[in-house]
């Protein structure tokens, strides 16, 4: 899973040679909802960000720390619906706890619920919610999260007598398709070494 997480940081980087900026379609005079939902919008930004920003960059929290402290924030029953989802679809069950742990990382339970409050009161706007950051129009629960997100991960399982290599380089397009950032992708390479090394991860077994 690392060699197959730095080549998709690779594969991203190489391939984006600009970052595509959304053009505003707001009228210049907006109507009262849309004025109240651009400075909610606004508000949740602000406080949600400097809160985040704050409790990632602490001083005296390490970088293992955070996503050992991640993991265990996760609700127990939602990594076992994880896995049973992630046999169902033939995911790697590696990647699709480590994509939990990075995104309850860096939107953990409380920022969620700022999330679908936000999603309710822009209804009809795309947004992304629950532990793995799922878009959707209507607000999503972290358990419904995970079983449209587990879907795009199928066939992730590596394949019996297939290498490391050979796993990454089939893998990588389905990763970049469902998270293209870099710093997602290099986290999660993070989490993989970290819940590895502490034993967090379930055993990786060739699909049979």
């Amino acid at each position: 899973l690392a060699y197959w997480t730095s080549s998709a940081v690779l594969v991203v980087r190489a391939s984006a040679g600009a970052v595509l900026q959304r053009a505003s379609t707001a009228g210049l005079v907006p109507s009262p909802d849309e004025l109240l939902a651009s400075r909610w919008s606004a508000a949740f930004a602000a406080v949600a960000g400097v809160l985040v920003f704050l409790s990632m960059t602490s001083s005296h929290t390490s970088v293992d720390t955070q996503l050992l402290r991640s993991y265990r924030e996760i609700d127990p029953r939602l990594l076992a619906h994880a896995l049973s989802l992630s046999g169902q679809h033939n995911a790697s069950a590696e990647l699709v706890i480590c994509i939990m742990v990075v995104e309850n990382l860096q939107r953990p339970p409380w920022f969620r619920r700022l999330e679908r409050l936000r999603g309710r009161l822009r209804r009809g706007k795309p947004w992304t919610y629950g532990v793995m950051q799922v878009r959707a129009i209507q607000p999503l629960t972290d358990r419904q999260s995970i079983e449209r997100a587990i879907p795009m991960l199928a066939d992730t399982r590596r394949r019996p007598n297939e290498d490391e290599v050979a796993h990454a380089f089939r893998t990588v397009p389905t990763m970049v398709a469902y998270n293209s950032n870099p710093t997602f992708l290099s986290q999660l390479a993070m989490a993989n070494w970290t819940l590895q090394d502490y034993g967090l991860l379930p055993v990786s077994t060739p699909t049979p």
